[in-house]
């Protein structure tokens, strides 16, 4: 009687022939390394039932704390990202600093009075004014206002947006801040119902809802409703059905 292999001896099966004969060896290799990984670990809570699986569970969170303090190390340095990202951040730090200067500047109101009153400048003043809610006095505020509400209601569109925005913020800074415009837009809207320009009275309206200011929007849209003017009565129904 001849001698067979037994079950655990016997060769391993026939793999695809899909597989070339490199990729053969590489299977075959990580099979050995997983078998030979295990046996090591079987090892190790054999000798100590206590440290030998604590030993073997903390090597992942090793190995990931590894790779996320490279990955972290690898993102604070500067050379990580491309030229135009550091370009963009010594740009910010550049117009923070710049920013800072400029309010301190003794002459700061009157240097935003004259931005706003140029077309060249009048945007990067609003926007510089949008972006910092805070860097005007309410004294201040209240020198400005009536240019910058006459720039969100009759401005271009360019201007008329951020002007508006400029507005809301501060409205909703401090109530002191809210009570300086809303005074602004009071003392100018006479003017503006004079001229009977539909365009104008409905971004008026818009200003005045967004802002939140119900007792001029309710005198507006009084004096729009059954308007002579189509255009001018419409805006009535437009914006009545925001008053409560």
């Amino acid at each position: 009687m001849g001698w067979a292999p037994s079950r655990s001896q016997s060769a391993p099966a026939a793999l695809p022939r899909a597989f070339p004969a490199d990729e053969l060896f590489l299977i075959r290799a990580c099979a050995v390394l997983r078998r030979s990984a295990r046996t090591s670990r079987r090892r190790r809570r054999g000798r100590d039932g206590r440290h030998g699986p604590a030993v073997a569970e903390a090597v992942p969170r090793r190995r990931g704390a590894c790779r996320e303090n490279c990955y972290s190390a690898a993102m604070n340095d500067a050379n990580a990202f491309p030229s135009q990202w550091r370009a963009m951040r010594e740009a910010d730090a550049a117009l923070l600093a710049c920013r800072f200067h400029l309010k301190k500047h003794a002459d700061f109101a009157r240097i935003l009075a004259q931005a706003l009153a140029s077309a060249s400048e009048r945007n990067l003043a609003l926007r510089f004014l949008r972006d910092d809610a805070g860097a005007l006095s309410d004294a201040q505020l209240a020198e400005l206002a009536p240019a910058i509400v006459d720039l969100a209601v009759d401005g271009n569109l360019d201007d008329l947006i951020v002007a508006r925005q400029t507005l809301v913020r501060y409205a909703a800074r401090f109530t002191s801040s809210r009570d300086v415009v809303e005074d602004a837009v009071a003392r100018v809207m006479d003017g503006y119902l004079a001229r009977e320009d539909d365009f104008v009275l409905r971004r008026l309206a818009e200003l005045l809802l967004d802002a939140g200011f119900a007792h001029a929007l309710r005198r507006l849209l009084a004096a729009c409703k059954d308007h002579a003017d189509p255009d001018i009565a419409e805006i009535h129904d437009d914006f009545s059905r925001h008053i409560a």
